[in-house]
């Protein structure tokens, strides 16, 4: 599948964060998870929506794009990303925070077990957040499932 294209504007970038797969931008009034390769970002993108549609998730507010990275941009980006072009998606913003329950984000846990017939790892509070009122998972990266086949 090739994706659209789009040039992402540094003036418009209001933060960012980072895990071992994934350069998280706050773009205005949304969130853009970017990714290393355009097959990548679906497969990540697959799973926050069928998260979001059990109500374990982010929505997604558009489909995988390959972003146009500001140099500046770029120089942010963790080192494995550091390329004029990234894939991703734009996703809602949740409200991250350090004090969630251990017992919240284990049920979460559970609750996507049970979803996805796997174990899921790095479940932790740097990887849920709250929205409307419930605990839901941000992070569908590689690293955090169980590989199915």
């Amino acid at each position: 599948m090739l994706a659209t294209q789009k040039k992402m504007q540094l003036s418009k970038v209001q933060g960012h964060d980072s895990g071992c797969e994934c350069f998280f931008i706050k773009y205005g009034d949304v969130g853009i998870k970017l990714y290393d390769d355009e097959d990548h970002a679906t497969r990540v993108a697959d799973r926050q929506r069928k998260a979001s549609e059990h109500g374990l998730g982010p929505d997604i507010l558009g489909d995988v794009a390959a972003y146009c990275m500001p140099e500046d941009l770029i120089e942010l980006a963790p080192l494995n990303m550091r390329k004029p072009v990234l894939y991703g998606y734009e996703t809602e913003i949740v409200e991250v925070r350090s004090d969630t329950p251990w017992a919240a984000i284990k049920s979460l846990r559970l609750e996507m077990e049970d979803v996805w017939g796997c174990k899921i790892f790095d479940c932790g509070c740097r990887n849920a957040g709250w929205k409307s009122g419930k605990l839901v998972c941000i992070d569908f990266g590689d690293c955090s499932f169980e590989e199915l086949s």
